[in-house]
């Protein structure tokens, strides 16, 4: 039968009549729909979903933000009792005090062992000290009752993080005990928390340096400039981003930063936000200062006072100048009349503090900076003068106490900040110490703001619903436009709300929330949608009725706000009952000592069902799971709840076990489907809340989350499509493949409307070999050979193009642009309106994004035109198939040479919407000094970046484990005698090229290892065929990144493949002007039965028979 229609199809084609070229994307887009279904199961898997009941609620916004705000309440009441127990215990036990130390030196830390929870080696059992290298000799250190109570703080609330106690002598206690590098360098009194928790209002601080000649004096081994660049640097180091700070620098005249190009101008004349990224670039500034020049106090004093002019001085606010020096004035006495003028404009405001460096220090000097100090009563403020240089820093950065003149009671919750040991953001909950209305130090407790954070940045209710955090200063803590505090490990970029929160009708919420009120209100505003990989494809906006619900937290200076999309409803799965049968096998194959393991490409695998992952996501504490090492005995808990053998539950969100249970016919489905094993390369099926499922089944990393991968975003951007990405390096080994992507839907006896609620996605992964054998198959004039064909998406990446399957030693296949491969037909869509750029701003790397849409529903005809091509839609997708005529020639667009283009590190060049240029970035414009984006109303926010996966070492933690395995599915790639048998096959490869680059006479079909990409002994990338995550956004569509799971429809795929070449050749012969080169017929060998196990591809010193041609690979 299957020989009479193939031979029913040549004899179409020698009847054929002349007609034009074209291309058509409805048979493609049945064959991906037949993809879908068929080899996927796609329709089955929504069948067994229609059985199932599901509860529709309209979402209650007043009750979900009460609900969130008592349960951050709650996270935040733990921690803060810790820390009230810690200060009872310092006052209580200060008298006791010694001048004998009695605890072990961080320094000195032993015993430690690798903490999951602080992600470092420590010592539960213990404390440890440091004592700063000013400290006095006769400093007081605490008892062991200090670390006693943060033990049992420990033992109470296991989610805290660090304990820590700093005295005013520089003694600093922490628990748990850690390693420090030095015994002496670490003096806490300089840090943030302590100087904030000693004087917790905001400080507007100008510091004047002197870099006359005479500083380059030396004292000891340094010059005093070196001396007096430390001590600046210090006092930048106490600061918050609740502060501002400014800089000059004087001699004979005076100086401010210029700011740079990578920064901003505004450092000459603007105080800056001590954000880490200002305090960064003024350090650096302060590190190029020299000595040379006069010392003229009366310019540096001008330059200074100007800072404080463009400045609103905010009662309650301290503003102070640091004025260091080491010489008498130039300029007479010009310094007390700058001060009498300048600052009585101001209201006297602006306190003076000077310090006037070495012994050698004149006299009138020493008046004059006592005068500057004296000014007015208000304002007086001390001069000191150091007669012994190596005390300038210490004596300099004390200056905040200079504005303590109380000591608080309620608890100062730090700017959140990256923690320097790997814990993420975190924010220090601390309080200051006394003894007889006195300072003694600092306690504090350190909290995770992922655990904090946890139920906002997990929030999934609705598919138009969402929630945020912002503090008192209106700093965005958590919202879905930023990353999640776990993900951030630089120097974070602290984003106003207002910024994130766009609409005119938002600005009174959010001074509502900043002010600590509760409140409701309704207006239209934005989502923002990612389309896939946010620096690739960008993002796209809807504009939402929202009704905005809002409330402090009680025991914090934090608001939480949830934005409820009008009609939003959350879909709730009724109670599935168990069923028969095994349903949960659980993907740590590495605790797995039951089932028979294979190997699977590079993967330590076992095909006989899929293994579930349950993300972060599932669990109610998604931190905690996180956080500790999963052991046996929690996967036997796991087990005996998915499989009903009990109703505990060990943690877990309360719609996880029914997900669980509804999915797990997705493994008898692919079962029936696994005839076609030869071709499967993963296949995946993941739940909006965090249910995974993969086939051949493997063990994902713990901080994989799909929500968070671009083939998950894409799909949900295209909801009811068939989704089809560009090409990509599988991070698993098994080549270069493309995503084919489908949501699924709630249950529903009557179908689904477009605002059906989306439950979940299934994928599957193909050979690039396989779909260029379906697009040519679907479209028979794409073998003229006047013409060639390509797919593209609407992103303008090119998904397949006549070139990816040319056997080559350099494969360019990976985020390939049609600006780039196509350019001619890319200018000619821009210039037709088809092709248009639009950004979005990134606010983690201060980058606008330029992306390109491609948008054309009734496709282009352009054969009689320049260039000649014509683009059609393959309906229901994301993807459009073109036909070009060869020898079209372009002036190209603007891109770089480097592939693969990687758009975060392409700068643009080109910036006119008209202009072509691949997708690129620029910087965003920022003013670094009040920390403030300048936003353009056309280019809404970009939605985070998804964080990188290290796929390498989790290949090699299995390398043992694989090394004397049997592949899952052999796929004989030996015995598949034509290319067109050989492609499509994932782990084959069709050799036609020797070693050196020359044609072999007898090309053949062998795995990848022995010539991956069609060249004798060419290595797969990296090695072993394992793809990497690009820089910018978690990388790879796969990689890991992308589940890398899928699945080729096979032996079913083909012969489809083959049914559509006849129909279309019998509807649509070739041209007459024209001589087609003959197709081969695709005649797949009979694949191997579910179930049975083969070996693995032979060796690289494996021997080939091929059509009576002996082939030996040499090693």
């Amino acid at each position: 039968m299957f020989l009479s229609v193939v031979i029913l199809c040549c004899l179409c084609a020698c009847v054929g009549h002349a007609q034009a070229v074209s291309v058509n994307g409805n048979e493609l887009s049945t064959q991906l729909t037949n993809t879908a279904n068929n080899g996927l199961g796609v329709s089955d898997m929504q069948t067994e979903l229609n059985k199932l009941t599901y509860t529709d609620t309209l979402l209650n916004g007043n009750y979900l933000v009460q609900q969130l705000s008592t349960s951050l309440a709650s996270k935040f009441s733990g921690p803060l009792d810790a820390l009230k127990a810690i200060k009872r215990a310092v006052e209580d036990n200060y008298l006791d005090f010694t001048t004998s130390r009695t605890m072990t030196q961080c320094c000195q830390a032993s015993q430690l062992e690798y903490s999951l929870k602080f992600k470092t080696p420590v010592s539960f059992t213990e404390g440890c000290v440091s004592t700063s290298s000013s400290s006095p000799s006769n400093s007081k250190y605490p008892t062991a009752d200090i670390v006693d109570v943060m033990k049992r703080n420990y033992q109470n609330n296991p989610s805290l993080k660090w304990q820590y106690f700093a005295t005013e002598d520089g003694v600093y206690l922490n628990y748990p005990s850690v390693t420090r590098s030095s015994c002496s360098a670490y003096d806490p009194r300089f840090r943030p928390f302590y100087a904030e928790s000693a004087t917790p209002k905001p400080k507007n601080v100008v510091v004047v340096i002197d870099t006359s000649g005479s500083m380059a004096e030396r004292h000891n081994s340094q010059t005093l400039m070196q001396i007096a660049r430390d001590a600046a640097k210090t006092v930048l180091e106490t600061m918050n981003p609740n502060d501002k700070v400014g800089i000059v620098d004087f001699e004979s005249s005076a100086s401010t930063p210029p700011g740079d190009s990578d920064t901003s101008t505004c450092y000459s004349s603007s105080l800056a936000v001590a954000t880490p990224q200002n305090v960064n670039y003024l350090k650096s500034y302060i590190d190029k200062l020299n000595a040379r020049g006069g010392t003229n106090y009366g310019l540096a004093l001008e330059a200074a006072f100007n800072y404080f002019d463009k400045e609103p001085l905010i009662q309650g606010k301290d503003n102070v100048i640091l004025f260091l020096t080491d010489g008498e004035p130039s300029d007479g006495n010009a310094a007390l009349e700058v001060i009498m003028r300048r600052n009585g404009i101001l209201g006297n405001q602006v306190a003076v503090m000077t310090f006037g460096l070495g012994a050698s220090l004149s006299q009138s000097a020493r008046t004059i900076l006592a005068a500057m100090s004296d000014q007015t009563e208000q304002t007086k403020a001390p001069s000191k003068h150091i007669t012994d240089p190596d005390k300038l820093r210490s004596e300099m950065a004390d200056y905040y106490n200079f504005f303590s003149n109380s000591i608080i009671t309620e608890p100062i919750f730090s700017v959140p900040y990256v923690d320097l040991l790997g814990l993420g953001l975190v924010t220090s909950a601390c309080l200051p110490t006394s003894t007889g209305g006195k300072l003694v130090g600092v306690v504090c407790v350190d909290i995770s703001m992922s655990d904090l954070l946890a139920d906002v940045t997990y929030f999934r209710q609705g598919q138009l619903s969402y929630a945020f955090i912002a503090d008192g200063y209106g700093r965005a803590l958590m919202h879905p436009l930023l990353p999640r505090p776990y993900e951030i490990q630089d120097d974070p970029i602290f984003v106003n709300v207002h910024t994130l929160e766009s609409s005119s009708d938002a600005v009174a919420v959010l001074n509502s929330m900043k002010a600590g009120l509760s409140g409701n209100s309704s207006f239209t505003s934005k989502r923002v949608i990612s389309r896939g990989s946010v620096t690739k494809e960008g993002v796209t906006i809807s504009n939402i009725l929202s009704h905005y619900f809002w409330t402090p937290i009680s025991g914090s200076n934090f608001s939480v706000c949830v934005v409820v999309g009008a009609n939003d409803r959350q879909a709730t799965l009724s109670s599935v009952p168990a069923g028969s049968g095994d349903l949960f096998r659980y993907h740590r194959l590495d605790l797995d000592t039951e089932n028979s393991k294979c190997k699977h490409f590079q993967r330590l695998a076992i095909k006989d069902s899929s293994t579930v992952m349950l993300t972060s996501a599932a669990f109610t504490n998604p931190y905690s799971y996180i956080d500790n090492n999963e052991m046996s005995s929690d996967i036997t808990r796991y087990d005996l709840y998915f499989n009903g053998r009990t109703d505990t539950n060990p943690g877990f969100k309360d719609t996880i076990r029914n997900s669980v249970r509804a999915t797990y016919k997705i493994d008898d489905i692919w079962k029936a489907k696994q005839s076609q094993s030869q071709y499967v390369v993963w296949r995946y099926l993941a739940t909006t809340d965090g249910v995974v499922r993969v086939n051949p089944g493997v063990q994902l990393q713990k901080e994989f989350d799909h929500t968070q991968r671009p083939w998950f975003k894409r799909t949900i951007a295209n909801k009811g499509k068939n989704v089809v990405s560009a090409p990509y390096l599988d991070g698993w080994g098994s080549g270069y493949v493309i995503t084919l992507g489908r949501t699924l839907h709630e249950g529903s006896s009557g179908g689904h409307s477009q605002d059906a609620v989306v439950v979940g996605v299934m994928a599957t992964d193909f050979t690039v070999n396989y779909f260029y054998n379906l697009m040519r198959s679907t479209n028979p004039d794409c073998e003229n050979p006047d013409y060639s064909c390509f797919i593209v998406d609407t992103s303008g990446y090119i998904v397949m193009h006549g070139d990816f399957v040319q056997a080559t030693l350099t494969p360019m296949i990976e985020d390939v642009h049609i600006t780039v491969k196509e350019p001619a037909v890319a200018i000619d869509l821009i210039s037709k309106n088809q092709l248009t750029k639009t950004a979005c701003i990134n606010f983690e790397s201060i980058r606008n994004h330029y992306t390109w849409r491609l948008s054309s529903p009734n496709g282009i005809d352009n054969l009689q035109g320049t260039p000649e091509y014509q683009l059609r839609p393959v309906s229901n997708s994301n993807i459009f198939v073109v036909i070009k005529k060869l020898g079209t020639s372009s002036s190209g667009c603007t891109c770089t040479s480097i592939h693969p283009l990687v758009p975060f590190t392409y700068k643009c060049l080109r910036l006119s919407a008209r202009d072509c240029e691949c997708p690129c970035y620029e910087r965003a414009e920022l003013n670094y000094c009040n920390n403030t984006f300048l936003l353009d109303d056309r280019w809404p926010p970009c939605t985070p970046i998804a964080p990188t996966l290290n796929n390498a070492a989790q290949i090699t933690s299995e390398t043992n484990s694989v090394a004397n395995l049997n592949a899952c599915y052999d796929r004989q790639c030996s015995n598949r005698s034509s290319k067109n048998d050989c492609f499509g096959v994932a782990g084959c490869s069709w050799c036609s090229l020797q070693r050196d680059g020359s044609s072999i006479d007898s090309p053949f079909c062998a795995s990848q290892e022995v010539c991956y990409f069609g060249q004798l002994r060419q290595a797969c990338p990296d090695g072993a065929c394992i793809g990497n995550e690009e820089k910018d956004d978690g990388g790879n569509e796969g990689g890991n990144a992308g589940i890398i799971a899928g699945a080729v429809v096979g032996g079913i795929a083909v012969i489809v493949v083959v049914s559509v070449a006849i129909v279309t050749c019998c509807k649509k012969p070739p041209a007459a002007s024209s001589t087609y080169p003959a197709r081969q017929t695709i005649e797949p060998s009979a694949p191997p039965a579910f179930g049975e196990t083969n070996s693995q591809p032979p060796p690289y010193s494996a021997v080939y028979t091929q059509k009576g041609v002996v082939w030996t690979i040499p090693p």
